[in-house]
């Protein structure tokens, strides 16, 4: 993920099971007390960007899921959420979508951002005008790879003000 800016909030180990794991799976799920537990996690996590998310108009962006036409809705929620307390945060629900299926990593050992930046389109239009940062935010990141992949599709002008929020890190040899 050359030159993309990841920050994360919370990470787990990405084998077995533990509290962090249990709280992504449930708050990917819809849970309401896990949604919850995140939002406490991310709204601290944002203020320490304080140098620019209150400061710069920023596009807050889902990462999609892995199948085509899907919707990434517990980040669009809490993108929603979020930008109820920082008003320079703008939501663009639908501004990245998945128009091809593409694997997930827990399904592969390496993934291919090249092969699968043509599975995603940035549908930002004028949305992007006006704004200093585009904030991509995705629920769970083991390799970087959708992350990567999105950056890569973006237009011209939209990968240079790309940061990325993982809300998760799935870590290996992490206990």
């Amino acid at each position: 993920m050359t030159g993309l800016e990841v920050i994360t909030c919370a990470t787990f180990p990405r084998e077995g099971d533990s509290a962090m794991h249990d709280l992504a799976r449930a708050f990917r799920a819809g849970d309401l007390s896990a949604f919850a537990e995140v939002l406490a996690l991310v709204q601290p996590v944002l203020a320490a960007q304080a140098g620019w998310v209150f400061r710069e108009r920023t596009l807050a962006v889902a990462a999609p899921g892995h199948l085509a036409g899907s919707v990434n809705a517990p980040c669009e929620r809490l993108i929603a959420e979020v930008a109820r307390s920082i008003p320079s945060l703008v939501p663009a629900p639908g501004a990245l979508v998945r128009v091809a299926d593409a694997p997930q990593a827990r399904d592969a050992i390496t993934r291919d951002d090249a092969a699968e930046a043509p599975t995603l389109e940035w549908r930002v239009d004028g949305l992007a005008a006006g704004v200093a940062r585009i904030l991509l935010i995705d629920d769970v990141v083991r390799t970087g790879g959708t992350l990567a992949a999105a950056r890569r599709a973006a237009p011209p002008g939209i990968a240079e003000r790309l940061t990325a929020l993982a809300v998760f890190r799935a870590e290996t040899g992490v206990r």
